[in-house]
């Protein structure tokens, strides 16, 4: 079964594969333009998240700052499970 979409730039219909890049078969204009434009944005905020990451060591940290990175993911760590700790607790005693 055959799927066909409309070309938003020619306006003929055109076999759709579902994919990022199909083509329309007429004018060879992409089908699904905001979608890749959504991808392309989507994958510039995922690699911006992962350079502010606080927490992951940069090549270019000095040893101070590596020490301060890893001290600080250890008291995170260690903040987090007392607090589940005291959540769990507090559920088991509410019963």
């Amino acid at each position: 079964m055959s799927i066909e979409k409309k070309c938003p730039n020619c306006q003929e219909w055109t076999v759709w594969n579902r994919k990022l890049n199909d083509r329309c078969t007429q004018c060879n204009e992409l089908l699904d333009v905001n979608r890749v434009k959504e991808t392309e944005a989507y994958l510039e905020r995922e690699k911006s998240n992962k350079r502010s990451d606080f927490y992951n060591v940069k090549e270019t940290d000095g040893i101070f700052m590596i020490a301060t990175r890893k001290i600080a993911l250890f008291f995170h760590i260690v903040f987090g499970a007392i607090s589940w700790f005291f959540i769990w607790m507090f559920m088991n005693a509410a019963g």
